[in-house]
């Protein structure tokens, strides 16, 4: 047998050896696969082919659109989606925002490139919420404002119902416009929203030009 001088490969038959060209095929194959990017459906179809695969192995899993690589004895993701994974909704209606309870912004539309909704994040089945199309690391970015009043403010960012960011700021009949970010590991299907809390003594409409807004990116 001849020895490859690329990853040493040792399967090339020499002038000298037995003909066997199923054998040296099925070598070659063999040799090629364990390097190539297969492709499956589910995790459950890559780990029933691939049973013991070395560190190094790529995995290509259309389910969650995620390309594994073993690596330590497990399977990890070496890239998510291959394409962009975030959506930015506004809230472009003014929302009554009751006083002394804590109420979640109703969003009504995808701003601008509605490409910018992957994976179905936001839809108006569900104006409240985004949800999270893949395990991974994501940006939070909330942006609120009211059109008037007096008295104090809270925002949230909640995650599956609970909150994972507070500010808080004051008012004196004008409305001001507030932001806060927020970096954090989330598992697909989570759920992330705005609440809001204000305590003016009376219902208050947040504003429709510098309006809310609510922009999830997915960073690997």
């Amino acid at each position: 047998m001849l020895t490859d001088q690329w990853q040493g490969f040792t399967g090339l038959p020499d002038y000298t050896d037995p003909s066997n060209i199923p054998t040296y095929l099925k070598n070659l194959f063999d040799f090629l696969g364990a390097r190539a990017i297969p492709r499956y459906n589910t995790v459950a179809d890559r780990d029933a082919e691939l049973a013991s695969p070395a560190n190094g192995q790529l995995a290509w899993v259309a389910a969650d659109s995620t390309l594994y690589m073993r690596s330590g004895g497990a399977w990890g993701p070496a890239l998510r989606g291959g394409l962009r994974r975030g959506v930015k909704v506004v809230a472009t209606s003014a929302q009554s925002i009751p006083t002394g309870e804590s109420t979640p912004t109703r969003f009504d539309q995808i701003e601008a490139d509605a490409a910018l909704n992957s994976a179905g994040m936001w839809s108006t089945a569900d104006r409240y919420n985004v949800v999270i199309p893949v395990s991974g690391f994501y940006l939070i970015q909330a942006t609120f404002s009211y059109a008037s009043g007096t008295g104090s403010r809270i925002n949230r960012i909640m995650v599956n119902g609970q909150p994972v960011r507070e500010w808080s700021w004051g008012s004196a009949n004008s409305y001001y416009v507030t932001s806060a970010s927020h970096m954090r590991y989330l598992s697909a299907g989570a759920t992330v929203r705005i609440d809001h809390y204000q305590g003016s003594g009376s219902a208050l409409n947040t504003h429709s030009q510098d309006y809310p807004s609510l922009e999830v990116a997915l960073l690997g």
